[in-house]
């Protein structure tokens, strides 16, 4: 069925509006790193793996420049967007005209603080595997003679806030914002906007730019493939995945990698996200995410671990999480697939034995963390459960990270707390990325490699000596919280999407 050909959509399956597009982010925008951009063009691919019509984008005023329950705003901003087929995830030969999203009677979109927008409706029709396209041109310069959609510019001034993306990755790291055109000056720049409708944008950024928080459309096949609001922490958000070529959907996180294209997906999670943050006195938290969850109609919710590290006990908890279960099924969530928390433990041998692993989180966590879990395991509430300790722990009742294997050793020549050199030369450049490497008793994780030397992504505790040994690890967690790339790859691996299917 061609483009722009709608089927009889009396006879479809559903015509309500949901969350119908993979998406390459979390919730809500970064920190205002940025401070000197003032526009941008940003390229992002999003997949529609079910057939649909109608599509909006979603714009919100969310940032996570502060972590919960203080979740800031950033300043003012003004959007304007297009949408075009693609041929697919790595060929971006545009097979239909540029379709342009308008709010309202204008081209440009208003995203006031804390707020949410949501686009016109793009009247197409998109056959199931479409692979899309968004160029979005954002603006926070003052532009009272702003004419290039034929109308001026809102905004009042120019602010120092910036949204910057989070956990990208190239053509080749499929589902991915591709990067942003920016301008760091105060004059305003025409070329910028005008690259919506015609041109491309030349990407220098990779993580500073502004895209849709959401895409929703109107279903129109009776798959069983429903959209997925995923309620987690940096866990779920990918912290220390680092992005990787040759690891699909890495930079993400595992429950957005084992996803992948499958589902539509609405990211709801942000670092540091407890689900106290999200009941009670903060339940302005949920309501900010709220909108866009109504759109889905299974949730998966891995929270707990941010509440048992700041004192929660283990009955408060499992309070907080029947407390939000109740609040999903009150705005339509059909399914609830609840991810085990994972221990918290410290290593002093890159987890290569267990007797050198001693809990962190604070006295008493990890067995707060086993009492939750194994209510998740009983509760009515949920209908499905991920169990992450089964990739991430020795076993499911030990509390112990799953130990390390060896992927190679060498010798320190030089190097300083950060970048060590290899006295080797028999390593592939970021073939070590996302592994770590034990020198002494601190393993840490590896950013990035050359030949003969690495960066680690947090500095060793003191310069290496040289010709001390070095032990390249598959390590599953580095920092006694946050799964590495191998324990990510292994948490995507153990994820039953058939669990997702209502």
């Amino acid at each position: 069925m061609p483009l722009y050909t709608y089927p009889d959509i009396s006879r479809t399956q559903d015509v309500s509006g949901r969350i119908v597009a993979s998406m390459p982010q979390g919730f809500g925008s970064g920190a205002a790193a940025y401070t000197t951009i003032r526009q941008a063009a940003s390229v992002s691919l999003h997949y529609l793996p079910r057939a649909c019509c109608d599509l909006r984008l979603v714009f919100n005023g969310v940032s996570r420049a502060a972590s919960p329950p203080s979740e800031a705003s950033f300043n003012a901003i003004e959007v304007a967007a297009s949408v075009t087929v693609v041929t697919s995830k790595t060929d971006l030969t545009e097979l239909s005209a540029r379709m342009p999203v308008w709010f309202g009677q204008s081209r440009l979109g208003l995203v006031m603080p804390t707020a949410r927008i949501e686009s016109n409706i793009v009247g197409a029709y998109f056959p199931a595997g479409t692979w899309i396209k968004v160029i979005t041109y954002s603006n926070r310069l003052q532009t009272p003679a702003q004419t290039v959609f034929g109308e001026t510019g809102r905004l009042p001034a120019t602010s120092s806030n910036w949204p910057q993306m989070l956990y990208l990755g190239g053509a080749l790291n499929t589902n991915a914002v591709l990067g942003s055109e920016i301008n760091t000056t105060d004059t305003f720049s025409t070329s910028l906007p005008a690259k919506v409708d015609s041109g491309n944008p030349t990407v220098t950024q990779s993580t500073a730019g502004y895209t849709p928080a959401a895409i929703i459309g109107r279903t129109l096949d009776s798959s069983n493939i429903r959209p997925v609001v995923i309620f987690g922490d940096s866990i779920s958000m990918g912290s220390n995945d680092q992005a990787r070529t040759d690891e699909e959907f890495s930079g993400r996180g595992y429950i957005l990698a084992a996803l992948g294209h499958t589902f539509p997906c609405y990211q709801a999670s942000n670092s540091g996200l407890a689900v106290q943050y999200l009941v009670g006195n903060y339940r302005y938290n949920w309501r900010l995410r709220q909108p866009d969850a109504a759109r889905c109609e299974v949730a998966y919710v891995s929270l707990g671990t941010n509440d048992g590290a700041t004192g929660r006990t283990a009955q408060q908890i499992k309070d907080d999480l029947a407390t939000f279960f109740d609040d999903l099924r009150k705005i339509g969530i059909k399914k609830i697939v609840a991810g085990t928390q994972i221990c918290r433990n410290t290593t002093t041998d890159g987890l290569t034995s267990t007797g050198n692993q001693t809990e962190a989180g604070g006295a008493g966590f990890n067995a707060k963390m086993t009492s939750v879990n194994d209510w998740l395991l009983s509760s009515a509430q949920v209908e499905a459960i991920i169990e992450n300790r089964t990739p991430m722990q020795t076993s499911l009742t030990s509390e112990k990270f799953a130990l390390s294997t060896v992927f190679g050793t060498n010798t320190v020549a030089a190097g300083s707390t950060t970048t060590v050199v290899n006295v080797g030369t028999n390593l592939t450049a970021s073939a070590l990325v996302g592994k770590c490497v034990l020198i002494g008793t601190e393993s840490r994780l590896v950013s990035s490699n050359t030949t003969t030397a690495f960066t680690a992504g947090t500095a060793y505790g003191s310069t290496p000596t040289t010709s001390a040994a070095i032990t390249i690890l598959n390590q599953v967690c580095d920092d006694g919280v946050h799964p590495t790339n191998v324990g990510h790859r292994a948490m995507q691996a153990n994820v039953d999407l058939t669990k997702f299917y209502l």
